[in-house]
């Protein structure tokens, strides 16, 4: 056997040291793995925003631009509709909007208690969408159009037929039972006849879009956009949907055309709140700005508000952004401010 004193190993202080080093090895890889994890959050809320954002915004730009389109028709579209002149179905006016909590209307049920207060909402109407193509001649007694081929988003709902020379609007009886074979033909609902004869050359079939955005609870129990559409001429909505999550603030102002013919045009001075427009169809611009909050928490370096009436988000305690108009940002999630100013084209020279 080896003398002891003859046997290598570590000291103490040898076993110490290299504690310490691999500590501080640690330590760096730890860092960089927060650091890695807090990049990887930031961005994910910053995507989940902008994602949110955009997507509210499309939906609303699309309908505002087509705010009041019933094909080539010039004049008032004559209704064959059962509550023709209530705002969710009247296309001969395009749109109607609430300031905050000024006037709202009794639709949909609890509204008044349900939106989230102080956010502004709309209610947009358009006929952008085709039915199909127009196969046979309309007369002023016909009780059915023939389409070229079937089309089951025509059936129990509104529908336009359009052409230079005018218009109608009116409800198309229900979807035959399954069991039948699908059939080219929309019949016509009720014994009012159309206004005139429609040949296929230059009519358009459309069908009625009447959607209402607001902002309200959604099922994670933060705000959310949602909305409401009408298209089926029931005063019950067809649908009232969760559209994106996330949206906390939706304000809207209405620019007021000037001018006639070549000439009509808005100025930024213009631009009203609803409560102050007094007739729907001088408005030919619409600004919409809204708030979306990322669902990560403590992502800003520090807590925020955001001015609805500015538009501006402020580090909180920044004189910048009016106390009486803040909303708080809480948890130090991520948010972000989206504005966009839409003309409405059939308002427009």
């Amino acid at each position: 056997m080896r003398p002891v004193r003859f046997q290598a190993g570590l000291s103490l202080i040898e076993l110490m040291i290299a504690m310490a080093l691999s500590l501080l090895l640690m330590l760096g890889v730890l860092q960089i793995f927060l650091s890695s994890k807090q990049t990887y959050t930031a961005n994910s809320a910053l995507t989940h925003v902008q994602e949110s954002g955009r997507f509210a915004m499309d939906f609303i730009t699309y309908d505002l631009r087509n705010a009041g389109y019933k094909g080539e028709c010039f004049s008032d579209v004559n209704p064959l509709i059962a509550n023709a002149t209530d705002d969710r179905f009247n296309l001969n006016i395009g749109m109607s909007g609430w300031d905050a909590e000024n006037d709202l209307p009794t639709w949909p049920t609890g509204l008044s208690t349900v939106k989230t207060q102080h956010t502004d909402s709309i209610i947009i109407k358009h006929a952008a969408t085709s039915a199909g193509t127009l196969n046979a001649d309309v007369t002023p007694a016909s009780s059915s159009i023939t389409m070229t081929s079937p089309n089951s988003e025509a059936l129990g709902t509104n529908v336009v037929i359009s052409s230079a020379l005018g218009c109608d609007i009116f409800k198309s009886n229900d979807p035959l039972p399954p069991s039948s074979p699908p059939s080219p033909n929309i019949a016509k609902a009720g014994s009012d006849s159309f206004s005139r004869s429609y040949t296929p050359e230059i009519t358009k079939i459309l069908l009625f879009q009447s959607n209402q955005y607001y902002i309200k609870n959604g099922t994670n129990g933060s705000p959310s956009l949602w909305r409401a559409s009408w298209r089926n001429g029931s005063t019950t909505p067809l649908q009232n949907l969760e559209l994106v999550e996330g949206i906390r603030d939706l304000q809207f102002e209405y620019g007021i055309g000037s001018g006639t013919g070549e000439n009509r045009a808005v100025s930024d001075t213009a631009f009203i709140k609803a409560n102050a427009v007094t007739n729907w169809n001088d408005v030919v611009a619409v600004k919409v700005r809204l708030l979306a909050l990322g669902n990560e928490v403590n992502v800003a370096s520090e807590d925020q508000i955001y001015d609805r009436e500015k538009g501006l988000i402020c580090k909180k305690g920044d004189s910048a952004c009016d106390a009486v108009n803040i909303i708080e940002i809480p948890n130090r999630r991520l948010a972000q401010v989206f504005t966009s100013t839409v003309s409405v084209r059939n308002q427009l020279p």
